[in-house]
């Protein structure tokens, strides 16, 4: 079966095939047939000049997973169907290899082990469907540099801008490739486990908070055909939040305005290795605001914890372990909770900040819900001093 394609000033001239190939994957066999075959190649092209195609397989037809259907997805296919091998020396050319991500995760997982006061009830998962992009570095060749890049979805397809296996290199040998979705990447090929990492900051806010998803993968061109396989893990804990009052708080009515959590660090290094964390810093204060499911203003508590925020909500926090505030200091040293809210019974109304003491232990890729119990322990600031806002 000898293959000759013609297409505007684009022409394909190939050697006699005995058989069609047999393939390992869809992308090019546009007539559902199972093999890749002349037949594929008369369909792709017309399909490109607009001439009418029979029963042609369009989420096949990208075979470089560029985002476009067009002559190179053509080269590619012939390629395949000569057993060519794509990284190979061609006319003094290199031959360009596809790079194409295929992207899953792995679900956050509820602790090993609750603290105390924490219920263990599953929340709704975050997806990939959060975000659109991410970022990918790659470093081959032992001593060699790191090259960043971007991939975006593109009709279900995740395609890095070049679309192309990283150049120069033997497709037996590995590329190390690690992706993430927000921070600031930096490698050091000598620098051990340590490297590479990325540097993040994390919003404080949660509506304006972004997930982080990692992923590593070390594949060479001969295993993967240029397809590799992303399985990204959510790198922070995931903490969300119910609240109610305590028995002895039974006859006031109580509404939460807000809740922020206190003295927790948000700044850090995430090593792709070792997949652990590593100089924390910056004391910040993560809110979440309160939501009243029947409209505007605060949410009204009662005696059996409510969602303080719509359930499936969440705060992201680098994983750390956190001290307890002595109830007793005015000076607020390590994590607390501090609440926006409203307390009144009868003559007695008070209206502010409350403050109450948290303890945890937040791993990574954990989803940790806290109870906010709210009782006659609760402190606000008065004159410098803490005391109690219930005697």
């Amino acid at each position: 079966m000898a293959l000759a394609v013609c297409f505007a000033t684009f022409t394909i001239h190939a050697q006699e095939v005995e058989n069609a190939q047999i393939i390992n994957d869809n992308l090019g066999d546009v007539n559902f047939d199972g093999a890749f075959t002349v037949t594929d190649v008369t369909e792709m092209v017309n399909y490109i000049l607009q001439i009418q195609t029979f029963d042609f397989n369009l989420s096949a037809a990208d075979v470089n997973g560029d985002g476009d259907i067009n002559v190179s997805d053509v080269t590619m296919l012939v390629n395949k169907i000569l057993g060519k091998d794509q990284g190979t020396i061609d006319d003094g050319n290199v031959i360009p290899r596809p790079l194409v991500f295929e992207v899953s995760q792995n679900d956050f997982g509820s602790p090993n082990k609750a603290p105390a006061r924490e219920g263990m009830q599953r929340s709704p998962e975050l997806t990939i469907d959060n975000f659109d992009s991410f970022s990918i570095n790659w470093a081959f060749g032992g001593l060699l540099g790191s090259q960043t890049t971007s991939v975006t979805n593109r009709n279900g397809h995740w395609v890095s801008d070049n679309a192309q296996w990283p150049g120069n290199i033997d497709d037996d040998e590995n590329v190390d490739f690690y992706a993430y979705n927000t921070g600031n990447f930096q490698n050091d090929l000598q620098g051990g486990d340590d490297y590479p990492y990325i540097t993040v900051d994390v919003d404080q806010y949660s509506d304006t908070q972004i997930d982080l998803l990692v992923a590593k993968k070390s594949d060479c061109y001969d295993n993967c055909e240029g397809h590799v396989f992303l399985g990204f893990d959510h790198a922070c804990a995931a903490v969300q939040l119910k609240i109610c009052k305590t028995q002895k708080l039974k006859d006031y009515d109580v509404t939460v305005n807000s809740v922020t959590l206190c003295n927790i660090k948000s700044k850090g290094r995430y090593h792709f290795k070792t997949e652990t964390w590593s100089d924390l810093d910056v004391d910040s204060y993560f809110t979440m605001t309160a939501y009243n499911p029947g409209g505007t203003g605060g949410l009204l508590i009662d005696t059996e914890p409510k969602w303080l925020a719509q359930q499936g909500d969440y705060l992201f926090l680098i994983p750390q372990s956190l001290t307890a505030w002595d109830k007793n200091d005015a000076e607020l040293r390590n994590t607390y909770v501090k609440i926006d809210c409203t307390i009144s019974k009868g003559d007695f109304t008070f209206s502010g900040d409350a403050y109450i003491p948290f303890g945890a232990n937040l791993n990574k890729g954990r989803i940790h819900p806290f109870v906010i119990m709210m009782g006659t322990a609760m402190r606000k600031m008065d004159n410098g001093n803490m005391v109690q806002i219930i005697q």
